[in-house]
C-alpha cells in the first residue's frame, strides 16, 4: 500500500480530520524521510527526539537506525496508534511488553524491533523541556509550522542540554529567514545562529503532504550547537530586539551605539562585539 493511501486510511479509521490551524499536514512521500535521516547520519549509537510523529512514517525510519527514539505526540489517537504499531512490530515479545500507565500520565514506554528503546511522550512538547535527555541526542522532526520558532528556541535554550544537531522540516520561507546572512538578517536568524550553524539542505514540494499546505517546505540542519553564557545571551538578544524594532535606523540612532550599520547587516561576530566587557 502506498503511504498516501495508508495515511488516509488511518485518518478514516481513527476519525482524524487534519486541522490546518494546528499545522496538520501529513508527509506522504517517504523519499524525503530517508533524505532527512541520511542527512543526520544517525547510527545505532544515537538517541533521537522526534516532535509530532503523527502516524509514524519518520518514527519507523528512525527506529531502524537509532539506539533510542523519544517521540512527542499531542494527539491522543495518533499516540495510541504509535504504541500499537511499535508493539506489533517488536521482535522480542518480552521487551515489547507495554507499561500500563494512568490516563493522565505524560509517558508511555515500550520496546522496539531493534532491541533499543522507544519512549512516547503524550502532550505538548513545550511541557517537556525539563525532561529531555541529559545524554547526547539529536532532534529530527517534521514539526508543526505554527510553533516552529518556539520549538527551535526551546531545544536551544530550555532543555537540560542542547541537542547535538537538529534536522527539521519547516516552512520554506521560515527556513530562508533562519539561514539568512548579513544584509538580510532577522531576529529569528540571530536567535538561532547565536546558538548554532543552520543550513538549508533541500526543498520539499507541497505535494509531498496530505492535505497539501499552501506553501512549500524545506529541511534545515542546525549543527555546532553551543550555549553561550546566559548573561551574554540576555544582553545580546535584548539589544537585538530593540534594534530590529527599528531596523531601518542605524544602530547609532536606535541604540546609541557607535555604528552606522543597521541590525540586518550585522553578523553574529558583530553582535558578540557589543557584549559589555567586564
Amino acid at each position: 500500500m502506498k503511504y498516501s493511501e495508508k495515511v488516509k486510511q488511518l485518518c478514516k479509521e481513527y476519525r482524524v480530520y487534519p486541522e490546518k490551524t494546528r499545522g496538520q499536514h501529513f508527509l506522504i512521500d517517504d523519499q524525503y524521510v530517508k533524505r532527512m535521516v541520511d542527512a543526520a547520519g544517525i547510527t545505532k549509537n544515537d538517541v533521537v527526539v522526534e516532535v509530532g510523529p503523527g502516524w509514524g512514517i519518520l518514527t519507523e525510519e528512525l527506529m531502524r537506525r537509532a539506539r533510542k527514539v523519544i517521540a512527542i505526540e499531542i494527539e491522543e489517537k495518533m499516540a495510541a496508534h504509535l504504541e500499537r504499531v511499535i508493539l506489533s512490530e517488536a521482535k522480542d515479545p518480552v521487551r515489547a511488553k507495554a507499561t500500563i500507565v494512568p490516563r493522565d500520565s505524560s509517558s508511555r514506554q515500550v520496546g522496539t524491533q531493534n532491541d533499543s528503546g522507544f519512549e512516547l511522550l503524550h502532550g505538548d512538547v513545550r511541557r517537556f523541556w525539563d525532561t529531555m535527555p541529559t545524554e547526547p541526542y539529536h532532534v529530527i522532526a517534521n514539526i508543526p509550522y505554527h510553533i516552529t520558532s518556539q520549538i527551535i528556541r526551546g531545544f536551544l535554550e530550555k532543555t537540560p542540554r542542547p541537542p547535538e544537531q537538529m534536522v527539521l522540516m519547516i516552512q520554506n520561507e521560515v527556513a530562508d529567514r533562519i539561514v539568512a546572512r548579513p544584509g538580510d538578517m532577522t531576529m529569528l536568524a540571530l536567535s538561532v545562529q547565536w546558538y548554532g550553524k543552520p543550513k538549508k539542505i533541500f526543498r520539499v514540494p507541497r505535494g509531498a503532504f496530505w492535505p497539501p499546505p499552501e506553501v512549500d517546505s524545506a529541511v534545515i540542519q542546525i549543527t555546532d550547537i553551543k550555549r553561550p553564557p546566559p548573561e551574554e545571551t540576555k544582553a545580546v538578544l535584548t539589544l537585538a530586539k530593540r534594534a530590529f524594532a527599528n531596523k531601518r535606523k542605524q544602530l547609532s540612532s536606535s541604540l546609541g551605539i557607535a555604528s552606522k550599520a543597521r541590525p540586518q547587516e550585522l553578523s553574529i561576530a558583530d553582535w558578540h562585539a557589543f557584549i559589555p566587557k567586564t
